[in-house]
């Protein structure tokens, strides 16, 4: 405690104790820290708490703020990174969050110029009752043909979340081959 006496961080875990022990739900106690927790992980944990499994959330919340995949309020630096956008869309998933949502929080936090505007469209194409694989054509330049077949096969399975870790695995080492299973085309 002495190193944290009278931080700014000390001050908001002092304010959360006291909201949630007056009986406020962390997720809403959250919601007045805005500077110190993004959008990503209020939604996160509101979709923990719903589940009932807030500790599995609090470590995918740590994960993703150590690889970067979720920004630090105010500090986002907000530049295309497919890596980075596919690891925040498949943490998001597997941790309940609704995809449309997920999408608008990753244009709102995760996405660069790029990534935003094509977002925006792939959400778009979804409500009009696409599938993902193909809402993802109108964009190769950030989503090359390896991803759509590797997002097409997450669909089929079932595995959208865990196919966004691949994915994203996929792109930081440079190995898009990789997402494409033997025997199926490019």
């Amino acid at each position: 405690r002495g190193k944290l006496q009278g931080t700014e961080l000390e001050r908001v875990a002092e304010r959360l104790i006291r909201d949630i022990s007056a009986g406020m739900a962390l997720s809403e106690a959250m919601s007045a820290h805005e500077t110190t927790f993004s959008r990503c992980e209020q939604t996160m944990v509101r979709a923990g708490e719903a589940g009932g499994v807030l500790d599995v959330i609090a470590g995918r919340i740590v994960e993703g703020l150590q690889d970067s995949s979720f920004p630090l309020p105010g500090t986002a630096a907000r530049e295309d990174d497919g890596a980075r956008w596919w690891r925040a869309f498949g943490r998001l998933l597997s941790s309940g969050v609704p995809i449309l949502q997920a999408f608008d929080l990753l244009v709102l936090e995760v996405a660069g110029p790029r990534f935003a505007d094509a977002t925006q469209a792939i959400r778009q194409a979804i409500l009009e009752g696409s599938d993902l694989a193909s809402a993802l054509l109108p964009h190769p330049g950030l989503f090359p043909e390896e991803v759509r077949i590797a997002v097409a096969n997450g669909e089929q399975r079932g595995e959208l979340d865990k196919q966004g870790f691949v994915i994203a695995d996929a792109l930081a080492a440079n190995d898009l081959r990789s997402l494409v299973p033997a025997g199926a085309e490019t």
